[in-house]
Formats: C-alpha cells, sequence, structure tokens
C-alpha cells in the first residue's frame, strides 16, 4: 500500500475528533497527535481500507486533511506502475465555499483557484485511486460535485465559436 504524507486543514467543530483521527492515521500517541493537529505539521501513513474509511469519516464530521503525493510503498516498487488519477472540478451551488477548498487543497492564489472552478479544470492529478476519493468526499461535504477522472486528466471539451465548424455525425447515405 501507498504511504501518503498528509496535515490537517481544519478540525471543524471538534478538535478532540481530529486528535483521534491522527491517531487513527498515524499511530501516534495522544501528545504528538495533538500538536500534529494544533500545529498542521505533516505526518504519514499508509493508505489501505481501514484508513480509507477514516478519511470518509473525517470528511463527514468536518475534518479536513490535506493529502499529499503517494510515497511508494513496498508493493507498489516491485509491481511497477501505479495507475494515477485526477480530480476535476463539476459544479457547485456554493462556489465560495468550494473555491476555499480549491485553495486550501492546491495552495494556489485565489484568481487560479476562481480559475478552477469557473473552467472546471483539474483541482489535483497524480493520486491514487482512494486519495481521490477522499477529496471528492471533501468537496461532498459543501454539496459540490467533482468527478474522478482515471489515469491523466484530459482537458474539458471546447464548444466551436461557429455551427460551420460541426462536422456531421451522420453520412449521406443514412436512411432516416
Amino acid at each position: 500500500m501507498a504511504r501518503h504524507r498528509t496535515r490537517v486543514l481544519s478540525f471543524g467543530p471538534s478538535k478532540i475528533l481530529a486528535i483521534k483521527l491522527v491517531r487513527e492515521l498515524s499511530g501516534a500517541g495522544l501528545r504528538e497527535a495533538k500538536e500534529l493537529v494544533e500545529t498542521g505539521s505533516e505526518f504519514e501513513f499508509e493508505l489501505n481500507p481501514r484508513t480509507q474509511t477514516t478519511l470518509r469519516d473525517a470528511a463527514r464530521h468536518g475534518v479536513r486533511f490535506e493529502l499529499g503525493s503517494a510515497q511508494p510503498g513496498d508493493a507498489e516498487a516491485t509491481s511497477g506502475s501505479v495507475q494515477s488519477f485526477a480530480v476535476r472540478f463539476v459544479a457547485s451551488r456554493q462556489k465560495i465555499h468550494a473555491i476555499k477548498l480549491i485553495l486550501e487543497l492546491t495552495r494556489l492564489g485565489l484568481a487560479e483557484a476562481k480559475g478552477i472552478a469557473d473552467r472546471g479544470d483539474v483541482i489535483a492529478r497524480d493520486l491514487d485511486q482512494a486519495a481521490a476519493a477522499a477529496i471528492v468526499a471533501q468537496f461532498a461535504q459543501i454539496r459540490t460535485e467533482v468527478e474522478i477522472i482515471g489515469g491523466t486528466a484530459t482537458p474539458r471539451p471546447t464548444e466551436p465559436e461557429h455551427e460551420h465548424d460541426l462536422e456531421p455525425f451522420y453520412d449521406d447515405d443514412d436512411d432516416f
């Protein structure tokens, strides 16, 4: 399994819950987990089914983590390539909250984060499936729709400027 570097971005209404979640993810003691939450320091955890459940629970309770890229684990180092995923912004009724979360996750400036939301661009790339799912869960918490794209992210298709630029989707010999 992959090891990820992460840190707590915000702990929502309950610092105690955030400390408990950090302990579950990192295996740290109470004092160390409390310090990690309060300072926002990075720590490593192994992504597995148990920690995936912990990340989903964290998102439901308002605890937000910044997930870094995967550090190759033993299984990945021997198996060769790992499929990467990306997360793309789709839509939000609460665009300001979505832009704030994009800012937290990407460390971009306000204009760039707003541009991602306006254009429906990729928020994060080169993720494993579980990390992408954790980001989706964070956006679901604020009722924002994002999608996971398998493999390399492709740009969103653009609309042709003129109707005559459209190619016909049927042949002349088709019967109607």
